[in-house]
């Protein structure tokens, strides 16, 4: 073999050895952005299932809070009768 052509297969080894590591880095570079990628459209998605849940929550709770306001005025509205009622008792009680 000659002298040009050692070198140049030697040349061509190193040439390939260089690349090696290069073409490595860019599957795992590519591997990466994939994950980083699937892992940022699940968050999207569970992010989106929390958001549509707390909105079912809240307007849960919206109706909680005008029933227990229409009870709060049933209370009222009894308490008042109550106290009526028992002042008429009490009436009754001191004209006996």
């Amino acid at each position: 073999m000659s002298e040009g052509l050692t070198i140049a297969v030697v040349a061509g080894i190193f040439g390939v050895l260089a690349g090696v590591p290069a073409a490595v880095s860019a599957y795992l570079s590519h591997k990466t952005r994939q994950e980083n990628t699937d892992q940022h459209g699940e968050s999207q998605k569970r992010l989106k299932e929390l958001n549509d849940s707390v909105k079912e929550t809240g307007g849960k709770v919206d109706g909680l809070v005008h029933r227990v306001d229409q009870l709060d005025g049933k209370h009222d509205d009894l308490s008042e009768k109550l106290h009526r009622h028992l002042g008429q008792h009490d009436v009754d009680l001191e004209e006996d």
